[in-house]
C-alpha cells in the first residue's frame, strides 16, 4: 500500500510540476509568417504535445492504479464479507438446529417417545421463551388448552436454562400444577 502511495504521490507531483511549466510559460510575440515564428510554433506545439502526454499518462496510470487497488480492496472486502455473513449464517443454523433438537428431547422427557407440540402457536411461544436473553422478558398468549403449561416446565427439565418463576391466580390450579410438574419429574417447589 505505501508503495502504491508513492507512486501516486510522485506522478501527481510530476503532473503538478508539468501543469505548471505550461502555464508560466508564454511564447514571445512575433511577426506573423516568418520562418523563426513557425519554428517555434511547431516547438511550442510539440513541447504542448508532450506535456499533455504526460498528463495523460499520469491520470491513466494514476486512474489504473486507483481503479486497480479499490478492485482488489472491493473484491477482498466483498469476499470477506460474504465468507463471515456464511459462516455467521452456518452458526445460526447450528444454533437453531440445536435448540429444535433439545427442546424435541425435553418434550418427549416430559410427555413420552412419541410427544409433539399440540399446535405451531406453541412450538413457536417455546422458541421466544428460549431465544430470551439475561434480561428480556416474553409474554405468550395461548388460548385454553393450547399446552402453556409446557412452556414453564420445558425449559426446567433441559440442559444449560435457568429457573421459571410461574405466578398462579388460584389455590387449585397451583396445587394441580405442582402435582402435573412432579409427576413428570420436574423440580418444582410451592411457595
Amino acid at each position: 500500500m505505501i508503495a502504491t502511495f508513492k507512486e501516486i504521490s510522485k506522478l501527481w507531483h510530476q503532473f503538478l510540476e508539468s501543469a505548471g511549466e505550461g502555464k508560466g510559460k508564454k511564447a514571445p510575440k512575433r511577426k506573423q509568417g516568418s520562418q523563426s515564428q513557425k519554428t517555434d510554433n511547431m516547438q511550442q506545439q510539440q513541447q504542448q504535445e508532450e506535456e499533455q502526454q504526460q498528463q495523460q499518462q499520469f491520470t491513466n496510470s494514476l486512474a489504473q492504479m486507483t481503479i486497480s487497488s479499490s478492485k482488489k480492496r472491493r473484491k477482498k472486502t466483498t469476499q470477506e464479507q460474504e465468507e463471515a455473513l456464511a459462516q455467521k449464517k452456518k452458526i445460526s443454523e447450528k444454533k437453531k438446529k440445536k435448540l429444535e433438537d433439545e427442546m424435541t428431547d425435553g418434550l418427549q422427557r416430559l410427555l413420552g417417545p412419541k410427544a409433539t407440540w399440540r399446535s405451531d402457536k406453541q412450538a413457536e411461544s417455546m422458541r421466544s421463551i428460549m431465544a430470551l436473553k439475561a434480561d428480556q422478558t416474553a409474554i405468550n398468549v395461548l388460548p385454553t388448552g393450547a399446552g402453556k403449561s409446557i412452556l414453564f416446565m420445558l425449559p426446567a427439565v433441559m440442559q444449560d436454562t435457568g429457573t421459571s418463576i410461574v405466578v398462579v391466580p388460584f389455590v387449585a390450579l397451583m396445587d394441580d400444577l405442582v402435582i402435573r410438574a412432579t409427576d413428570m419429574g420436574v423440580d418444582c417447589i410451592r411457595y
